[in-house]
């Protein structure tokens, strides 16, 4: 009693006060979360839960990275799964109607059967029709089942670099090679800038622009045979804008 002991009172009041609060609580480096310990844990004890939490955090850091991993590959195996679906329906449908296939005997019947044959990758422009109709080799046996070719490489082996192959980029040396078929993905600079060139290579469809400069290249008895079309991207469906003759360009302009 009296004021020495109040001091020391105070002084050791104060001593347990300060020991309380530095020890009451420590902050998580994971996610900002608290954890409260027994003021009389030493502080040994701290460091090692803090060690702990550490180990756990970086688990949880690796956990959460091999799921969003999980994550992506799952999403990638269903859209392959998805592109296999689709791919297996379009060959069904050209399977069934290829049991019933009939050898063109012109080129617009050409058009007519690969139509039928692939009706799920392409498409035939009314305008093809049109064209071969004052096309002076359309009754030309050999050029028909020139076209027929090259209908067929276009709906099957051009069709698969496009829509199926790794980055959807046509590749006109690989077609090619695998064709025998030259594919050109556009014309000339001179050609490109003449307005009047361009007109010839655009059509519309069910109100979509197309634009038709990629073609396909033959030659029968020195009758030159293009086929130009387009693609769809979204409808997944190659659209046949012209078969026949060449079409002009800036080196048929004075010919």
């Amino acid at each position: 009693r009296g004021p020495v002991g109040d001091y020391w009172r105070e002084t050791y009041d104060q001593a347990v006060e300060d020991r309380l609060k530095k020890a009451e609580t420590i902050i998580l480096g994971a996610r900002g979360r608290k954890l409260a310990l027994l003021p009389e844990a030493p502080e040994s004890e701290f460091k090692k839960a803090r060690n702990e939490l550490k180990v756990l955090a970086a688990k949880c850091e690796r956990l959460e990275a091999d799921l969003s991993s999980t994550r992506e590959q799952l999403r990638e195996s269903q859209e392959q799964n998805r592109k296999q679906d689709l791919k297996i329906k379009e060959l069904a449908s050209d399977a069934a109607a290829a049991w019933t296939y009939n050898t063109p005997t012109t080129a617009w019947e050409a058009c007519e059967e690969a139509a039928r044959l692939y009706s799920s990758r392409l498409i035939i422009h009314p305008r093809v029709k049109a064209g071969l109709e004052g096309w002076v080799h359309n009754r030309n046996l050999k050029c028909a089942t020139q076209a027929m070719i090259m209908l067929k490489a276009l709906a099957l082996e051009l069709y698969d670099m496009k829509f199926s192959g790794p980055d959807g980029r046509l590749n006109p040396k690989a077609f090619q090679d695998k064709t025998g078929i030259p594919l050109a993905m556009t014309e000339g600079r001179a050609t490109k800038r003449d307005q009047a060139f361009e007109d010839i290579r655009t059509c519309e469809y069910q109100g979509r622009e197309l634009s038709f400069f990629p073609h396909l290249k033959a030659e029968v008895k020195k009758v030159k045979i293009r086929l130009h079309f387009d693609i769809l991207e979204e409808d997944r469906k190659i659209v046949v804008c012209h078969l026949g003759d060449h079409l002009p360009n800036s080196q048929t302009r004075y010919l």
